[in-house]
């Protein structure tokens, strides 16, 4: 019995060692900075400090006051970085807790394509390219993950979007439609940027497409759900390209139809 945990304590100095030697290796590095651009240079140091897996996910960056010293600046020029980096979704600030590390970008990068879309003049086609770009190719890859529930999740939508509702209803299961098929490719990043470019074509010219939806071709988009949602049970990639394909042919010639008069 001695031996065991004679053993066991061993086995903890080394486990602590490698620990040690781990956060050793992983010890944040935050220098002195020149006076220019204050907080944009801290963000750059923490973004270092990220890229090279010294800060990663769910770790605590050290308090306002203790990077004002390791920095050399004032307290208001960190608290001003921080806030930045929380709109980025780069960090979260939990009330009496600190400062944590949380990497959700999906809120900031919808927030940024939306200002892309108006400031560089984008067109509503460009998005609605995009979509079908990535849409159709994360479905079609991603055959191999489906599950039982995908499906049956598919199909709930297409009951909805069949049923009775308003028209902002029925706008908001088209897009679950659409949300379920880019959360099935299983892709993080193909997920983030379909989202942005849902979140643009959803609520930029939201009315636009509840009018279309409800007024005019709520049984031909329907009727497509439908179709595609048939190819994906089957398996038949071939056939979810055809009808993926042809049900943003639809879509996008019929949102273009009022977008000047709608935005």
């Amino acid at each position: 019995m001695k031996k065991i945990k004679n053993f066991d304590m061993m086995r903890i100095k080394r486990l602590k060692k490698d620990e040690n030697e781990e956060n050793e290796g992983r010890k944040m590095v935050f220098k002195p900075i020149e006076n220019r651009k204050i907080s944009s240079r801290i963000m750059e140091q923490i973004k270092e400090n990220i890229l090279r897996g010294k800060l990663r996910v769910g770790d605590k960056l050290p308090s306002e006051r203790e990077l004002s010293t390791q920095l050399g600046v004032s307290r208001s020029s960190v608290r001003e970085a921080l806030r930045s980096l929380d709109i980025l979704g780069v960090v979260v600030s939990v009330q009496g807790e600190g400062t944590y590390i949380q990497g959700d970008f999906q809120d900031s990068l919808c927030m940024l394509m939306t200002f892309m879309y108006f400031m560089n003049g984008c067109k509503l086609k460009e998005a609605l390219q995009l979509r079908e770009i990535l849409e159709i190719e994360s479905i079609v890859h991603s055959a191999s993950r489906w599950t039982e529930q995908d499906i049956q999740e598919l199909e709930k939508y297409c009951d909805l979007l069949e049923g009775e509702g308003s028209e902002e209803e029925k706008s908001e299961y088209d897009k679950n439609f659409h949300d379920k098929i880019a959360e099935m490719s299983g892709n993080s990043l193909m997920i983030i940027i379909l989202s942005s470019a849902s979140y643009i074509i959803q609520h930029i010219i939201k009315s636009a497409r509840e009018k279309i939806l409800f007024h005019e071709c709520i049984d031909q988009v329907s009727m497509q759900h439908r179709r595609i949602l048939e190819a994906i049970r089957l398996g038949d990639t071939e056939e979810i390209k055809q009808r993926m394909e042809e049900h943003m042919q639809f879509v996008s010639e019929a949102l273009q139809d009022v977008e000047e008069e709608e935005i």
